[in-house]
């Protein structure tokens, strides 16, 4: 019963933190808009999406890996810490020599930028400190103090903008949220850069790296099929193109943090159904993934209708090509919605390597689509191919396997327990009535 309540808890903090997170990030982000020339914005964004997909090679030592081999042994605590510190380590100075080799050749705004924001890499050594707090049910500690470092940070940015127009101080107020995360979280477990370095296990290190292998199969292609319209963007040096939607896509990826959220707390219902009845397991699948299109499909219909409204009042007339992506951009969360919560129905079925199959196929497919069409079609592509690659991920691949084609069975029939929720919802009123009378 504690565990549950636990679990409550932090759901409820995950909701919190990451909806503060995503209001602060849209002030700041806002300001920066309106103070930064569209081109200097745009170039700034790339920056940011090159560094994050060099950021996604983490995965070759992943959290999942870390929180399972904590809940395993969690008296390897410090050897878990030390060792993945030092592979931090050794990663920040693999991404340090890379981007400083590619400042010396091109000597450019951009390979500046990454740099800087590479140098923020050093700080995330104390990531297995947070991984080991979710591992312990105490999320609440490790959101907490994400929040607090990233609210002084956006308030750094948003100094910084009205002070000066310069995107290295930008690519510099990241570095800040890094560092004062590794602060907090090194507080926590009293622990020092020295103890870091101190056992260093190589075995222990090839275990975690043999584990991470398939996470980091299936990240870099999903990485792919969400930015790689950015990316190419910025191939094609459309720096004005990127800054604009850029700002779509700020407004409309971080509602997804709602279907991840949905798909983490209903894991441990969907795990127990399945092993007593398959019948109750997808009957209730069913029901969640109508749940998931109803909630996405009124996010995205109330996007529609203020879109122009938002993109005006937070970025200023000059973004005003923003509302036009924003609108296409915000359907493809009806998929992606689906998507996650049909990954959790896959790692209960033991069928991931199907992920990895549909991942690397839907990311194939959207490259070729980005590079076809964004050279006609510009950011109105982009924002068509956004839904055309969550759709092919989330039901088109499917046909592809016939072991995975059950789910699109799945998804076309959650209509079906639109009625079942209509009783459950009249019962509930039903019985708000009843207590309210009874009182």
């Amino acid at each position: 019963m504690l565990t549950k309540l636990t679990v409550i808890k932090n759901t409820f903090w995950l909701f919190s933190f990451n909806t503060l997170n995503a209001l602060i990030s849209f002030l700041s982000a806002g300001i920066l808009s309106r103070n930064f020339s569209v081109e200097n914005y745009g170039s700034l964004q790339l920056a940011i999406t090159i560094f994050l997909l060099v950021q996604s090679l983490e995965s070759l030592y992943s959290s999942v890996v870390i929180k399972n081999l904590y809940i395993k042994n969690i008296k390897d605590k410090d050897k878990l810490i030390t060792n993945f510190s030092y592979l931090n380590t050794l990663f920040t100075a693999v991404i340090l020599l890379f981007s400083a080799v590619y400042f010396l050749i091109e000597r450019s705004e951009l390979s500046i930028i990454i740099f800087i924001l590479c140098l923020g890499q050093i700080f995330r050594v104390s990531n297995a400190i947070s991984y080991i707090q979710d591992a312990k049910l105490e999320s609440k500690v490790t959101q907490k103090y994400q929040f607090y470092s990233n609210f002084i940070s956006q308030i750094f940015k948003i100094v910084f903008a009205l002070l000066s127009t310069s995107v290295f101080l930008q690519a510099f107020t990241l570095n800040i949220n890094y560092f004062l995360s590794y602060l907090l979280h090194t507080r926590t477990e009293k622990y020092s850069l020295r103890q870091y370095f101190s056992k260093i296990d190589w075995t222990y290190i090839k275990n975690i790296l043999s584990l991470s292998f398939p996470v980091f199969l299936t990240t870099i292609p999903t990485f792919i099929i969400f930015k790689s319209d950015l990316l190419i963007l910025g191939y094609f040096n459309m720096k004005e193109d990127v800054a604009i939607y850029a700002n779509a896509s700020k407004l409309s990826e971080p509602w997804l943090f709602i279907a991840t959220a949905f798909a983490a707390s209903c894991f441990p219902k969907i795990h127990e159904l399945r092993k007593k009845s398959y019948s109750s397991y997808y009957l209730f699948c069913k029901k969640i993934i109508l749940v998931l299109i109803i909630i996405s499909f009124m996010l995205s219909l109330a996007t529609l209708i203020f879109s122009d409204l938002i993109i005006h009042l937070l970025f200023s007339a000059k973004y005003a090509a923003s509302s036009s992506i924003l609108k296409i951009k915000i359907w493809s969360n009806i998929f992606i919605f689906i998507y996650y919560f049909i990954t959790s129905m896959e790692i209960v079925e033991n069928k991931t390597y199907f992920s990895l199959r549909k991942a690397l196929l839907t990311a194939t497919f959207t490259v070729f689509l980005n590079f076809l069409l964004i050279p006609k079609y510009g950011i109105n592509g982009c924002a068509y191919i956004s839904i055309a690659s969550s759709f092919f991920l989330t039901i088109g691949s499917n046909i592809f396997f016939k072991t995975t084609r059950k789910y699109n069975s799945v998804i076309l029939k959650s209509y079906t327990e639109i009625k079942s929720i209509n009783i459950n919802i009249r019962t509930a009123i039903r019985k708000l009535k009843k207590n309210e009378l009874e009182k």
